[in-house]
């Protein structure tokens, strides 16, 4: 039976047959992570509507539109009994605030003496038959909600074929022979493996040893300048013939020149040679020095985070960090704490949840520092984006008009675009341990992103987010509301809209409550959400029930008072860090 109803609606000719195209079409639209949004979502409505259609009348009767609200209750785990689904089925065919005053007065205007609702004068008096216009409509002015669940298969068709083609491969693959017992003689005889490369998942020796000493940089030595008591010739001669790690670790490195750099500018001098305080640069060369550096950082991590996923599968252990805003002293203390030897011994991974710019007085260093250690270490070191990573944002702040005064007008401008070339092609979201799910801002409503996954699909480069991609924009603007700040009319917003409003505060994006988040970890089979984009005090925050934590790590920010928060992920624990700022 089921068949027979999802061929007639993908049957858009009506011809009682299905063409290639219309397959196609068909898979894409009921694809699970196909956005519902723009074309994509109308495509799918379209699709859906036809489905309930069942006399193919080209209307949803009374009784096809409660069974479809009916299953849009089922699918976002309400309950959908007879009652509830009455209720919702009877407050499509109302119009809503802000829409209801306005069209009520000018249909008074055009018969003074009407009586008759305006919503019957439409056609869309209860029990009335709704046509597709009109369907489409409800969904748009989302008074029809639950659309973003429907029609949705249990897998990918990718995914589908995949499995096919195993089960295939599976059935015609011969039985595995038994090989002949060999002779004592022949396993004396058999040569000797190289060790290297190793089995995939294997260990291997590394060419360099890292050498500390107080109060020095860690320095990476290669092997072979050791002397053999410390390594053997046949050891040597196992090794791989070049290291990426010698390369990127080198002092020579373009990354290493610039960490040293930003060192140098942090550090106080005070010698019979030279002499600066902290956070200066002792001459102008040096600060233009910087903005070569950081066009060659820029132009080596372009093309590194481009092919990086939209949504990153990390594992722990993993320390998250918040928003910096320009604080490179922030982010030094928090290195000093956590991973003193620098990124190549941190004993977990780094994931930065974005904001790395604006507001702070070190920007332009800031970014190096994070850009040339992204460079050392690429599949431990993870750059997220955040609202401040686009260039009109910066605009209005301050980190265009930094990179002018540190490097001139002209200069800095080239600066400016090429930082942000790499911003654009920053992913937008990590998942750690499958569990854990990691973003600027906060979760996406289901109309505009059913599963995470939707997030890889987000496109690259992203120059303009606001006008690209309404998925990445929320990921970049939304925050959790607390319950003692929802009023009466914001109560209904988020009652009408499953646990979302609009973000007043901010003037774009959405605010969202516990039951919005309960959704969004049940679909995706997470566990917790931990965020940034707003300052706390302590430099963390839980909230909604301990299931979402917001960490902000620029501390005495904007000169106030607050303190630095981290956040570790080990071991099944999310553990909360705070460093507690000398002067607070």
């Amino acid at each position: 039976m089921n068949k027979r109803i999802y061929g007639r609606a993908a049957d858009v000719g009506t011809r009682g047959g299905l063409s290639f195209g219309e397959v196609v079409a068909w898979c894409a639209a009921t694809e699970p992570d196909t956005q519902h949004a723009g074309l994509p979502a109308e495509m799918r409505c379209r699709y859906i509507f036809r489905y309930y259609d069942g006399d193919g009348d080209q209307q949803l009767q009374a009784t096809e539109l409660q069974r479809l609200v009916a299953d849009a209750r089922s699918s976002r785990r309400l309950p959908a009994d007879t009652l509830s689904v009455l209720r919702d089925t009877d407050l499509c065919y109302k119009i809503w605030w802000p829409y209801h005053s306005v069209l009520i007065h000018w249909t008074k205007l055009e018969d003074p003496e009407a009586t008759v609702p305006y919503t019957r004068q439409l056609g869309l008096g209860p029990g009335v038959p709704l046509p597709l216009a009109d369907f489409l409509r409800l969904v748009r002015e989302m008074r029809l909600r639950g659309t973003s669940c429907l029609l949705r298969a249990p897998t990918t068709t990718l995914g589908y074929v995949k499995d096919l083609q195993e089960r295939d491969c599976m059935d015609k693959a011969p039985a595995p022979e038994k090989e002949p017992a060999k002779s004592a003689t022949q396993l004396e005889l058999q040569p000797v493996k190289d060790s290297t490369p190793p089995a995939e998942g294997g260990y291997c020796l590394a060419r360099g040893v890292l050498q500390l000493q107080r109060g020095c940089t860690p320095q990476l030595v290669p092997l072979n300048e050791l002397d053999e008591e410390a390594v053997s010739r046949s050891a040597l001669q196992l090794l791989r013939s070049s290291s990426t790690s010698l390369q990127l670790l080198a002092p020579s490195s373009l990354a290493s020149e610039a960490l040293n750099a930003v060192r140098f500018f942090a550090s106080e001098v005070n010698t019979p040679s030279q002499t600066k305080g902290a956070w200066a640069w002792a001459c102008a060369e040096e600060a233009a020095a910087l903005g070569g550096t950081l066009l060659r950082l820029a132009a080596a991590l372009r093309p590194l985070c481009a092919n990086e996923p939209r949504l990153l599968r990390l594992s722990s252990p993993l320390y998250v960090i918040g928003d910096l805003h320009g604080n490179l002293e922030a982010l030094l203390a928090m290195e000093a704490a956590l991973w003193p030897n620098g990124g190549a011994l941190a004993p977990a991974g780094l994931l930065f949840l974005g904001d790395y710019v604006d507001r702070g007085p070190c920007g332009a260093e800031l970014v190096a520092f994070l850009f040339a250690a992204k460079l050392q270490r690429p599949n431990h070191l993870h750059l997220v984006r955040g609202n401040h990573e686009t260039r009109d944002v910066q605009a209005m702040f301050t980190f265009l008009s930094e990179c002018k005064s540190k490097f001139g007008e002209t200069e800095g401008v080239k600066i400016w675009e090429s930082i942000n070339d790499v911003f654009d092609v920053l992913p937008l979201a990590a998942v750690v341990d499958d569990k854990v799910f990691c973003c600027h801002g906060g979760i996406p409503p289901p109309w505009i992103c059913a599963r995470a996954s939707a997030i890889e699909r987000v496109p690259v480069p992203l120059p303009r987010p606001a006008h690209q991609s309404h998925l990445a924009w929320e990921l970049l603007w939304n925050d959790p509301i607390a319950p003692e700040r929802v009023g009466a009319s914001l109560a209904a917003e988020l009652a009408a809209n499953g646990g979302f409003a609009l973000n007043a505060r901010r003037g774009t994006g959405h605010v969202f409550e516990q039951r919005a988040l309960d959704r969004f970890l049940l679909a995706n089979g997470f566990s917790h959400v931990v965020r940034a984009h707003q300052l706390h005090r302590d430099g963390f925050m839980c909230q909604l029930q301990g299931k979402l934590v917001s960490v902000f790590s620029s501390s005495r920010y904007c000169g106030g008072s607050n303190d630095s928060g981290a956040v570790l992920l080990a071991a099944g624990k999310l553990r909360l860090i705070h460093l507690v700022s000398d002067t607070r």
